[in-house]
């Protein structure tokens, strides 16, 4: 099912028709979607998953959230919002930036809309193109153009306290937190993902690892960290999307498509099951072969390529994506495509003509998990019948080879008593030794007394 929202009237903003979808985000419960357009409107809508799962979408009007007051782009429709980030905790705030030196802190209560913050990052003559909240909520992250990088500490639900501001050597294409909240994964150019590690009590920010996915010749466009930081996810622009191992820090797995087009960007959805794990970091290969680590990765591509999903523990070599997104294609704007995060099945997209759409291909990616479990019970199964079996077969050559020694012993003792008696002379022997030595005894205790 595909629902459009642009059925849902907004008041016109401005003289672009129709407006075209830039960015789009859920908030962290899956409960509300954020997006932006072209004629600098800021719209979001409530969406009931329950009634998409019953193949509808009734948001009433008074949760159709909606805002006019556009950071005064109303007059430069060239500066729409380029990115939105939901609190991590909380379901009703959300930040922007939209191409300029301010960061704007959005709450979504008595269904209205409102700027509750505005603070300016990188400087005055910034130019910001990407916010990020840290996975717990603790910090913020803005990035600029530029490549100067700045992080804030998080107080209370709209309160921002710079700590520290460097300035990177490369471009940076995006960014993400690790679960842990403590390190920055950045996308870059020249093939390279470089990890930066924050120290907060000093304050710093260091360089703790360069990695080299890429030709140098290669752009590292997009990167997405898992939820329990076994592996992230680095799209390029050869049509390459890795899964690299985070403690190896190597690439175990690769998905491609045929042509080289860039990847646009890379969305990652993983079963709240999988965010712990007992088993080994290391061995994430395994991990995804035995279905431990299980996720679920939407690509988008610049070029006029549709969206599609693959399963990270499938092989990409002989396997075809789960599913294709056939309207999500690029047009005047990258298409953007995102999980819900309550529910993999519901996906938010935006088409080649600009519109923002749900599409809730449940029957298709349900089908691939129920097969996808089947093929895990069936691999569980035939490595516990193949542990009981030789079990089995160990306890059954250990019953032998201890009754044939018995046998053997009682045979000896047999044919040695045939043989002259000498078991039954020793063992007389040894009786009346024994015999003897109680007599002595009782004997010398009779003297004594």
């Amino acid at each position: 099912m595909i629902t459009n929202l642009e059925k849902f009237s907004f008041p016109p903003l401005s003289n672009i028709k129709p407006a075209k979808t830039v960015t789009l985000e859920w908030n962290c419960n899956g409960s509300c979607l954020a997006y932006s357009k072209n004629d600098g409107s800021l719209r979001a809508i409530n969406v009931s998953l329950k009634a998409l799962q019953k193949s509808a979408l009734s948001p009433s009007r008074s949760a159709d959230w909606f805002i006019h007051s556009k950071y005064g782009v109303v007059e430069a429709p060239e500066k729409p919002i380029g990115s939105i980030s939901w609190h991590p905790l909380l379901p009703n705030v959300f930040v922007t930036v939209a191409r300029d030196s301010f960061v704007h802190c959005w709450q979504c209560k008595n269904t209205s809309l409102y700027c509750c913050n505005k603070f300016k990052a990188n400087g005055d003559d910034s130019v910001n193109f990407m916010v990020k909240y840290s996975k717990d909520g603790s910090f913020l992250a803005v990035c600029s153009v530029d490549g100067r990088l700045s992080v804030f500490r998080v107080v209370g639900e709209s309160n921002f306290k710079p700590i520290i501001t460097i300035k990177l050597t490369s471009k940076v294409f995006e960014f993400d937190w690790n679960n842990q909240s403590d390190c920055l994964v950045c996308s870059l150019e020249h093939g390279k993902v470089e990890i930066y590690r924050l120290d907060v009590d000093r304050p710093a920010i260091y360089l703790d690892q360069t990695l080299q996915l890429a030709a140098s010749s290669c752009d590292i466009t997009t990167v997405h960290c898992c939820s329990n930081d076994m592996f992230f996810v680095a799209g390029s622009k050869d049509s390459q999307v890795q899964l690299v191992d985070t403690n190896e820090l190597v690439a175990v797995k690769s998905f491609a498509k045929g042509s080289d087009e860039p990847i646009g960007t890379v969305d990652l959805f993983t079963p709240s099951d999988d965010h712990t794990s007992t088993s080994s970091k290391s061995d994430t290969m395994a991990l995804l072969e035995t279905q431990n680590m299980r996720g679920y990765i939407l690509v988008t591509y610049e070029y006029g390529s549709p969206a599609v999903v693959y399963n990270a523990s499938q092989d990409p070599e002989k396997e075809e994506p789960l599913l294709t997104l056939e309207e999500c294609c690029t047009g005047e704007f990258l298409s953007v495509a995102k999980f819900n995060p309550s529910d993999y099945n519901v996906i938010a997209y935006s088409d080649a003509q600009g519109n923002t759409k749900i599409q809730s291909p449940g029957k298709v990616i349900k089908e691939a998990r129920r097969s996808e479990l089947r093929q895990s019970d069936r691999r569980s199964d035939a490595r516990s019948d193949g542990r009981g079996d030789g079990r089995g077969d160990r306890r059954s050559d250990g019953r032998n080879d201890r009754r044939n020694d018995g046998r053997s012993d009682r045979r000896n003792e047999r044919h040695s008593d045939k043989n002259g008696d000498h078991s039954r002379d020793d063992r007389r022997h040894r009786r009346y030794r024994t015999q003897y030595d109680r007599s002595d005894r009782d004997i010398k205790r009779q003297r004594i007394d």
